[in-house]
Protein backbone atom coordinates (compact mmCIF):
# COMPACT_ATOMS: atom_id res chain seq x y z
CA UNK A 1 0.00 0.00 0.00
CA UNK A 2 1.43 3.08 -1.02
CA UNK A 3 1.72 6.53 1.23
CA UNK A 4 -1.28 7.84 -0.47
CA UNK A 5 -4.06 4.92 -0.07
CA UNK A 6 -2.22 5.12 3.55
CA UNK A 7 -3.82 8.36 4.52
CA UNK A 8 -6.72 7.65 2.95
CA UNK A 9 -7.45 4.87 5.28
CA UNK A 10 -6.34 6.43 7.78
CA UNK A 11 -8.76 9.07 7.35
CA UNK A 12 -11.41 6.61 7.02
CA UNK A 13 -11.32 4.92 10.14
CA UNK A 14 -10.71 8.31 12.22
CA UNK A 15 -14.41 9.48 10.54
CA UNK A 16 -15.66 5.93 11.79
CA UNK A 17 -14.54 6.25 15.39
CA UNK A 18 -15.84 9.98 15.54
CA UNK A 19 -19.20 9.11 14.36
CA UNK A 20 -19.48 6.06 16.45
CA UNK A 21 -18.23 7.80 19.89
CA UNK A 22 -20.88 10.86 18.87
CA UNK A 23 -23.19 8.33 18.67
CA UNK A 24 -22.75 6.70 22.12
CA UNK A 25 -22.56 10.02 23.74
CA UNK A 26 -25.83 11.73 22.42
CA UNK A 27 -27.64 8.67 23.90
CA UNK A 28 -27.15 8.17 27.81
CA UNK A 29 -30.67 6.09 28.44
CA UNK A 30 -29.35 3.39 26.21
CA UNK A 31 -27.52 0.77 27.18
CA UNK A 32 -23.67 1.33 27.23
CA UNK A 33 -22.96 -2.62 27.00
CA UNK A 34 -25.34 -3.21 23.63
CA UNK A 35 -23.57 0.04 22.20
CA UNK A 36 -20.37 -1.00 22.63
CA UNK A 37 -20.90 -4.27 21.19
CA UNK A 38 -22.77 -2.09 17.90
CA UNK A 39 -20.10 -0.18 17.63
CA UNK A 40 -17.24 -3.04 17.07
CA UNK A 41 -19.79 -4.13 14.80
CA UNK A 42 -19.43 -1.33 12.94
CA UNK A 43 -16.40 -0.56 12.81
CA UNK A 44 -15.09 -3.76 11.79
CA UNK A 45 -17.77 -3.77 9.12
CA UNK A 46 -16.58 -0.38 7.71
CA UNK A 47 -12.92 -1.00 8.16
CA UNK A 48 -12.83 -3.87 6.09
CA UNK A 49 -15.34 -1.63 3.60
CA UNK A 50 -12.60 1.32 3.38
CA UNK A 51 -9.72 -1.50 3.12
CA UNK A 52 -11.37 -2.93 -0.60
CA UNK A 53 -12.09 1.10 -1.63
CA UNK A 54 -8.53 2.06 -1.03
CA UNK A 55 -7.09 -0.92 -2.99
CA UNK A 56 -9.84 -0.40 -5.47
CA UNK A 57 -10.04 3.48 -5.65
CA UNK A 58 -7.76 6.16 -5.92
CA UNK A 59 -10.56 8.61 -4.93
CA UNK A 60 -9.55 11.34 -2.44
CA UNK A 61 -9.50 11.21 1.11
CA UNK A 62 -12.55 13.30 1.29
CA UNK A 63 -14.22 11.42 -0.62
CA UNK A 64 -13.99 7.95 0.84
CA UNK A 65 -14.74 10.42 4.17
CA UNK A 66 -18.09 10.77 3.14
CA UNK A 67 -18.90 7.88 1.89
CA UNK A 68 -18.09 6.21 5.02
CA UNK A 69 -20.30 8.91 7.02
CA UNK A 70 -22.78 8.13 4.46
CA UNK A 71 -23.32 4.47 5.33
CA UNK A 72 -22.98 5.17 9.12
CA UNK A 73 -26.12 7.11 9.11
CA UNK A 74 -27.78 4.62 7.21
CA UNK A 75 -27.64 2.18 10.24
CA UNK A 76 -30.82 1.66 12.03
CA UNK A 77 -31.04 4.10 14.83
CA UNK A 78 -31.03 3.09 18.14
CA UNK A 79 -34.05 3.31 20.15
CA UNK A 80 -34.36 5.05 23.64
CA UNK A 81 -34.61 2.66 26.35
CA UNK A 82 -35.07 4.11 29.88
CA UNK A 83 -34.41 2.29 32.72
CA UNK A 84 -37.89 0.81 34.60
CA UNK A 85 -39.31 2.91 37.51
CA UNK A 86 -40.32 -0.06 40.30
CA UNK A 87 -41.66 -0.31 43.27
CA UNK A 88 -39.40 -0.76 46.54
CA UNK A 89 -41.39 -0.68 50.15
CA UNK A 90 -43.43 3.18 50.62
CA UNK A 91 -41.43 4.43 47.57
CA UNK A 92 -39.93 3.89 43.87
CA UNK A 93 -37.01 3.25 42.52
CA UNK A 94 -34.89 3.72 39.44
CA UNK A 95 -31.44 1.04 39.21
CA UNK A 96 -32.40 0.66 43.04
CA UNK A 97 -31.65 4.13 43.51
CA UNK A 98 -34.86 5.90 45.90
CA UNK A 99 -36.61 8.19 42.97
CA UNK A 100 -39.36 11.07 44.26
CA UNK A 101 -39.89 13.63 41.33
CA UNK A 102 -41.74 16.39 40.74
CA UNK A 103 -44.35 15.87 37.74
CA UNK A 104 -46.81 17.56 36.25
CA UNK A 105 -50.49 16.78 34.30
CA UNK A 106 -50.10 17.65 30.48
CA UNK A 107 -53.54 16.01 29.27
CA UNK A 108 -53.89 18.29 26.47
CA UNK A 109 -51.18 16.87 24.07
CA UNK A 110 -53.76 15.27 21.69
CA UNK A 111 -55.15 18.91 20.83
CA UNK A 112 -51.19 20.22 20.00
CA UNK A 113 -51.20 18.52 16.29
CA UNK A 114 -54.48 20.39 15.54
CA UNK A 115 -52.75 23.59 16.51
CA UNK A 116 -49.86 23.06 15.50
CA UNK A 117 -48.21 23.48 18.66
CA UNK A 118 -44.84 21.84 19.51
CA UNK A 119 -45.03 18.68 21.99
CA UNK A 120 -41.28 18.69 21.95
CA UNK A 121 -41.10 21.98 22.66
CA UNK A 122 -43.45 21.08 25.77
CA UNK A 123 -41.53 17.74 26.89
CA UNK A 124 -38.11 19.65 26.37
CA UNK A 125 -38.68 22.92 28.40
CA UNK A 126 -40.23 20.48 31.06
CA UNK A 127 -37.35 18.24 31.52
CA UNK A 128 -35.50 21.19 31.41
CA UNK A 129 -37.41 23.05 34.52
CA UNK A 130 -37.23 19.79 36.59
CA UNK A 131 -40.26 18.48 36.11
CA UNK A 132 -38.90 14.41 35.85
CA UNK A 133 -43.02 12.76 35.14
CA UNK A 134 -45.74 13.47 33.19
CA UNK A 135 -49.37 12.37 32.97
CA UNK A 136 -51.71 12.39 29.89
CA UNK A 137 -55.38 10.87 29.28
CA UNK A 138 -55.99 8.55 26.14
CA UNK A 139 -59.07 7.47 26.91
CA UNK A 140 -62.43 8.84 26.84
CA UNK A 141 -65.44 6.27 27.13
CA UNK A 142 -64.41 4.36 23.44
CA UNK A 143 -63.15 7.01 21.85
CA UNK A 144 -59.17 8.58 22.46
CA UNK A 145 -59.47 11.38 24.73
CA UNK A 146 -60.88 14.49 23.33
CA UNK A 147 -61.46 12.52 20.18
CA UNK A 148 -57.82 12.48 18.88
CA UNK A 149 -55.70 10.69 16.98
CA UNK A 150 -53.58 7.92 18.97
CA UNK A 151 -50.77 8.53 17.31
CA UNK A 152 -50.32 11.56 19.39
CA UNK A 153 -49.83 9.59 22.41
CA UNK A 154 -47.42 7.20 20.32
CA UNK A 155 -45.40 10.44 20.11
CA UNK A 156 -45.84 11.26 23.47
CA UNK A 157 -43.99 8.48 25.05
CA UNK A 158 -41.24 8.81 22.18
CA UNK A 159 -40.60 12.06 23.27
CA UNK A 160 -40.54 11.64 26.16
CA UNK A 161 -38.00 9.12 26.52
CA UNK A 162 -35.66 10.91 24.64
CA UNK A 163 -35.62 13.38 27.02
CA UNK A 164 -35.78 11.34 29.97
CA UNK A 165 -39.22 12.19 31.19
CA UNK A 166 -41.44 9.13 32.74
CA UNK A 167 -45.32 8.92 31.88
CA UNK A 168 -47.84 7.90 33.56
CA UNK A 169 -50.93 6.95 31.31
CA UNK A 170 -54.35 7.27 32.21
CA UNK A 171 -56.25 5.08 30.74
CA UNK A 172 -59.85 6.82 30.49
CA UNK A 173 -60.98 10.17 32.14
CA UNK A 174 -64.30 9.90 34.48
CA UNK A 175 -64.47 13.62 35.35
CA UNK A 176 -67.23 14.92 35.91
CA UNK A 177 -70.36 13.74 36.95
CA UNK A 178 -72.36 17.19 37.28
CA UNK A 179 -70.80 18.88 35.11
CA UNK A 180 -70.77 19.45 31.45
CA UNK A 181 -70.79 15.52 30.72
CA UNK A 182 -74.55 14.64 32.44
CA UNK A 183 -76.27 16.18 35.14
CA UNK A 184 -77.85 13.05 35.69
CA UNK A 185 -76.44 9.49 36.76
CA UNK A 186 -78.28 8.45 33.15
CA UNK A 187 -76.87 11.37 30.71
CA UNK A 188 -73.45 10.84 32.41
CA UNK A 189 -73.32 6.81 32.21
CA UNK A 190 -74.34 7.56 28.63
CA UNK A 191 -71.61 9.08 27.80
CA UNK A 192 -68.43 7.26 29.73
CA UNK A 193 -69.86 3.71 30.46
CA UNK A 194 -66.31 2.65 31.39
CA UNK A 195 -67.10 4.45 34.48
CA UNK A 196 -69.98 2.67 35.91
CA UNK A 197 -68.38 0.31 38.48
CA UNK A 198 -71.68 -2.13 38.65
CA UNK A 199 -72.26 -2.71 34.91
CA UNK A 200 -70.54 -5.60 33.65
CA UNK A 201 -71.40 -4.90 30.30
CA UNK A 202 -69.15 -1.88 30.38
CA UNK A 203 -66.82 -3.69 32.21
CA UNK A 204 -66.53 -6.52 29.86
CA UNK A 205 -66.17 -3.54 27.05
CA UNK A 206 -63.30 -1.63 29.20
CA UNK A 207 -61.35 -4.73 29.62
CA UNK A 208 -61.11 -5.39 25.84
CA UNK A 209 -60.48 -1.27 25.45
CA UNK A 210 -57.34 -1.64 28.11
CA UNK A 211 -56.06 -4.84 26.26
CA UNK A 212 -56.27 -3.04 23.03
CA UNK A 213 -54.00 0.00 24.41
CA UNK A 214 -51.51 -2.28 26.21
CA UNK A 215 -50.58 -4.26 23.35
CA UNK A 216 -50.66 -1.40 21.29
CA UNK A 217 -47.25 -1.39 18.88
CA UNK A 218 -46.08 2.45 18.65
CA UNK A 219 -45.95 3.53 15.63
CA UNK A 220 -42.47 5.21 15.62
CA UNK A 221 -40.35 3.38 17.36
CA UNK A 222 -42.05 0.49 17.58
CA UNK A 223 -42.40 -0.38 21.17
CA UNK A 224 -45.52 -2.40 22.70
CA UNK A 225 -46.99 -0.18 25.16
CA UNK A 226 -46.81 -2.85 28.09
CA UNK A 227 -42.88 -3.49 27.31
CA UNK A 228 -42.28 0.65 27.26
CA UNK A 229 -40.70 1.80 30.06
CA UNK A 230 -41.00 5.38 29.93
CA UNK A 231 -44.54 4.31 31.00
CA UNK A 232 -44.09 4.57 34.57
CA UNK A 233 -47.48 3.00 35.24
CA UNK A 234 -51.14 2.88 34.49
CA UNK A 235 -53.35 4.98 35.96
CA UNK A 236 -56.84 3.40 35.37
CA UNK A 237 -59.55 6.12 35.65
CA UNK A 238 -59.32 9.88 36.19
CA UNK A 239 -61.63 10.89 39.33
CA UNK A 240 -64.72 8.22 38.84
CA UNK A 241 -67.67 9.53 40.70
CA UNK A 242 -67.31 7.69 43.77
CA UNK A 243 -70.07 9.34 45.58
CA UNK A 244 -72.75 7.41 43.72
CA UNK A 245 -71.37 4.23 44.69
CA UNK A 246 -70.60 2.10 47.45
CA UNK A 247 -67.32 0.94 49.29
CA UNK A 248 -67.85 -2.18 48.35
CA UNK A 249 -68.66 -1.77 44.17
CA UNK A 250 -65.82 -0.31 44.57
CA UNK A 251 -63.35 -2.26 45.96
CA UNK A 252 -64.85 -5.47 43.48
CA UNK A 253 -64.66 -3.72 40.04
CA UNK A 254 -61.12 -2.26 41.17
CA UNK A 255 -60.02 -6.20 42.20
CA UNK A 256 -61.27 -7.25 38.73
CA UNK A 257 -59.94 -4.19 36.68
CA UNK A 258 -56.01 -4.09 38.22
CA UNK A 259 -56.00 -8.60 38.53
CA UNK A 260 -56.97 -8.30 34.47
CA UNK A 261 -54.43 -5.68 33.53
CA UNK A 262 -51.61 -7.94 35.49
CA UNK A 263 -52.37 -10.97 33.09
CA UNK A 264 -51.43 -8.77 30.36
CA UNK A 265 -48.53 -6.87 31.37
CA UNK A 266 -46.48 -7.56 34.87
CA UNK A 267 -44.30 -4.73 34.23
CA UNK A 268 -45.76 -2.08 34.78
CA UNK A 269 -47.55 -0.42 38.52
CA UNK A 270 -51.24 -0.07 38.49
CA UNK A 271 -52.60 3.01 40.39
CA UNK A 272 -56.15 4.77 40.16
CA UNK A 273 -56.77 8.69 40.33
CA UNK A 274 -59.13 9.53 43.08
CA UNK A 275 -60.61 13.00 43.90
CA UNK A 276 -59.65 12.92 47.28
CA UNK A 277 -60.76 16.43 47.69
CA UNK A 278 -64.24 15.63 49.22
CA UNK A 279 -64.87 15.63 53.00
CA UNK A 280 -65.17 12.15 53.37
CA UNK A 281 -61.64 11.88 53.39
CA UNK A 282 -60.79 13.80 56.21
CA UNK A 283 -61.34 11.15 58.63
CA UNK A 284 -60.22 7.13 58.71
CA UNK A 285 -63.05 4.58 57.06
CA UNK A 286 -64.08 1.40 54.89
CA UNK A 287 -63.75 3.86 51.82
CA UNK A 288 -60.04 4.30 52.21
CA UNK A 289 -59.48 0.29 52.67
CA UNK A 290 -62.19 -0.31 49.12
CA UNK A 291 -58.94 1.01 47.09
CA UNK A 292 -56.47 -1.32 48.90
CA UNK A 293 -56.75 -4.36 46.19
CA UNK A 294 -53.08 -6.69 46.08
CA UNK A 295 -53.14 -5.88 42.37
CA UNK A 296 -52.99 -2.01 42.64
CA UNK A 297 -49.22 -1.05 43.48
CA UNK A 298 -49.81 2.63 44.42
CA UNK A 299 -52.26 5.22 45.22
CA UNK A 300 -52.72 8.63 43.72
CA UNK A 301 -54.98 11.18 45.10
CA UNK A 302 -56.60 14.43 43.70
CA UNK A 303 -56.59 17.55 45.74
CA UNK A 304 -56.94 20.86 43.77
CA UNK A 305 -57.73 23.98 45.15
CA UNK A 306 -57.96 27.45 43.00
CA UNK A 307 -57.96 29.84 45.87
CA UNK A 308 -54.03 29.82 46.39
CA UNK A 309 -55.04 32.35 49.76
CA UNK A 310 -56.88 29.17 51.57
CA UNK A 311 -54.32 26.57 50.80
CA UNK A 312 -52.61 27.06 54.46
CA UNK A 313 -56.36 25.68 55.67
CA UNK A 314 -55.54 22.54 53.90
CA UNK A 315 -52.14 21.41 54.78
CA UNK A 316 -53.48 19.30 57.61
CA UNK A 317 -55.78 17.77 55.62
CA UNK A 318 -53.34 17.05 52.44
CA UNK A 319 -50.98 15.84 55.25
CA UNK A 320 -53.68 13.55 56.67
CA UNK A 321 -54.75 11.93 53.23
CA UNK A 322 -50.96 10.90 52.45
CA UNK A 323 -50.14 9.64 55.75
CA UNK A 324 -53.20 7.47 56.00
CA UNK A 325 -52.46 6.17 52.18
CA UNK A 326 -48.81 5.34 53.40
CA UNK A 327 -50.03 3.69 56.39
CA UNK A 328 -51.32 1.23 54.00
CA UNK A 329 -48.57 0.20 52.85
CA UNK A 330 -47.99 1.47 49.40
CA UNK A 331 -46.35 4.09 47.96
CA UNK A 332 -48.26 7.39 47.32
CA UNK A 333 -48.42 10.56 45.06
CA UNK A 334 -50.16 13.82 45.39
CA UNK A 335 -51.07 13.01 41.39
CA UNK A 336 -53.01 16.68 40.97
CA UNK A 337 -52.83 20.08 42.90
CA UNK A 338 -52.28 23.49 42.04
CA UNK A 339 -53.72 26.98 42.50
CA UNK A 340 -53.87 28.12 39.01
CA UNK A 341 -50.90 29.16 36.48
CA UNK A 342 -49.69 32.53 36.18
CA UNK A 343 -51.83 33.26 33.28
CA UNK A 344 -54.96 34.08 35.99
CA UNK A 345 -53.14 35.82 38.74
CA UNK A 346 -52.58 39.82 39.22
CA UNK A 347 -48.78 39.84 39.20
CA UNK A 348 -49.10 43.11 39.69
CA UNK A 349 -50.90 43.46 42.92
CA UNK A 350 -47.88 43.84 45.73
CA UNK A 351 -47.22 40.58 47.40
CA UNK A 352 -49.62 38.76 45.06
CA UNK A 353 -46.77 36.31 43.51
CA UNK A 354 -45.11 35.79 46.30
CA UNK A 355 -47.81 34.09 48.10
CA UNK A 356 -49.43 32.54 45.51
CA UNK A 357 -45.90 30.48 44.86
CA UNK A 358 -45.51 30.06 48.83
CA UNK A 359 -48.93 28.39 48.48
CA UNK A 360 -47.45 25.67 45.97
CA UNK A 361 -44.47 25.32 47.86
CA UNK A 362 -46.35 24.55 50.86
CA UNK A 363 -48.38 21.65 49.38
CA UNK A 364 -45.25 20.14 48.07
CA UNK A 365 -43.72 19.86 51.41
CA UNK A 366 -46.34 18.82 53.20
CA UNK A 367 -46.77 15.59 50.97
CA UNK A 368 -43.29 15.02 50.39
CA UNK A 369 -42.63 15.46 54.39
CA UNK A 370 -45.41 13.07 54.82
CA UNK A 371 -43.55 10.05 52.96
CA UNK A 372 -45.02 11.15 49.62
CA UNK A 373 -42.54 9.41 46.43
CA UNK A 374 -44.35 12.52 44.38
CA UNK A 375 -46.19 15.54 43.72
CA UNK A 376 -47.17 16.44 40.09
CA UNK A 377 -48.75 19.86 39.62
CA UNK A 378 -51.69 21.00 37.40
CA UNK A 379 -50.74 21.50 34.33
CA UNK A 380 -47.52 22.33 31.66
CA UNK A 381 -47.47 23.10 28.04
CA UNK A 382 -45.98 25.50 25.82
CA UNK A 383 -46.36 29.39 25.74
CA UNK A 384 -49.09 29.53 22.86
CA UNK A 385 -51.57 27.52 24.37
CA UNK A 386 -53.00 30.29 26.15
CA UNK A 387 -54.16 31.75 22.97
CA UNK A 388 -55.76 28.59 22.09
CA UNK A 389 -59.78 29.18 21.73
CA UNK A 390 -61.05 26.56 24.47
CA UNK A 391 -61.37 26.04 28.33
CA UNK A 392 -57.79 25.20 29.14
CA UNK A 393 -56.26 28.45 27.66
CA UNK A 394 -55.98 29.14 31.28
CA UNK A 395 -54.41 26.28 33.00
CA UNK A 396 -51.06 25.48 32.02
CA UNK A 397 -47.88 26.33 33.51
CA UNK A 398 -45.41 27.20 31.23
CA UNK A 399 -41.34 28.07 30.38
CA UNK A 400 -42.04 32.08 30.54
CA UNK A 401 -43.37 31.95 34.21
CA UNK A 402 -39.59 32.38 34.58
CA UNK A 403 -40.26 32.52 39.14
CA UNK A 404 -42.53 29.37 38.97
CA UNK A 405 -40.02 28.12 36.55
CA UNK A 406 -37.20 28.68 39.16
CA UNK A 407 -38.86 27.15 42.13
CA UNK A 408 -39.32 24.64 40.43
CA UNK A 409 -36.29 24.18 39.38
CA UNK A 410 -34.43 24.55 42.67
CA UNK A 411 -37.18 22.87 44.94
CA UNK A 412 -35.51 20.24 47.46
CA UNK A 413 -37.98 17.25 48.12
CA UNK A 414 -37.47 17.38 52.18
CA UNK A 415 -37.08 13.81 53.49
CA UNK A 416 -40.21 12.12 55.68
CA UNK A 417 -41.38 13.87 58.39
CA UNK A 418 -38.88 16.85 58.17
CA UNK A 419 -41.39 19.36 58.14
Amino acid sequence: MNNKNISIFIAAIIVILFSSIQALCTNPFVNVGNQKSDISETSNSSIATAKTTTLETTTTANTIAEATISETTELAPTITQLPPVEISSLGFTIDEKPFRFIGANTIYFGYYNEYNYSIEEAIKTASETGISVIRIYVGFSEETWGGKHFEEYDKVLDIAAKYGVYVIVTLTDCCCLGGDWGQTEEAYFSKVPYCNLTDTSGLSSFKEYIKSVLLRKNTINGKLYRDDTTIMAWDIVNEPALQIFTDSDLNTWLLEVTSYIKTIDTNHPVTIGIDASRSIYNSDGPHYEALNVPDLDFFSFHYNLNDYSVVSQHLNLIKFRTEKFISMGKPVILEEFGVGSQRVIDTEEEGTLDIWLQAYKQQMDTVFSSGASGAMFWGWGVPITRAVPLWWRYEDHDVTEIEFCTMIKEYKIPSANSF
